[in-house]
């Protein structure tokens, strides 16, 4: 498998992970559904300007993007809002 394999299947992983379909994901990127499919069926590249607006949308890591390697999602521990975002999407209540 290619790497650019790879980050295509990141990228729906990414949609999944956010619990979007492609029209809704495609939205909130400012993109065509039909980009979304192309992208995931590996029929168009993941280019920088999408990973770095699934970054400033969704506050995923640039590096998991385009590695898969460290965390999922990305925070500045020294902006507040980010931390808000991170700590929503990575807790889970014991009740």
């Amino acid at each position: 498998m290619t790497d650019n394999f790879d980050l295509n299947k990141r990228f729906r992983v990414i949609r999944e992970i956010v619990d979007l379909n492609q029209a809704d994901f495609a939205g909130k990127l400012g993109y065509k559904q039909s980009t979304i499919s192309k992208i995931e069926n590996n029929k168009t590249p993941v280019t920088d300007d999408i990973i770095n607006e699934i970054h400033s949308v969704f506050q995923i890591s640039k590096v998991w993007i385009k590695t898969g390697k460290g965390s999922v999602y990305h925070f500045d521990p020294n902006d507040d809002e980010s931390l808000i975002e991170y700590l929503k999407k990575n807790t889970f209540s014991l009740t």
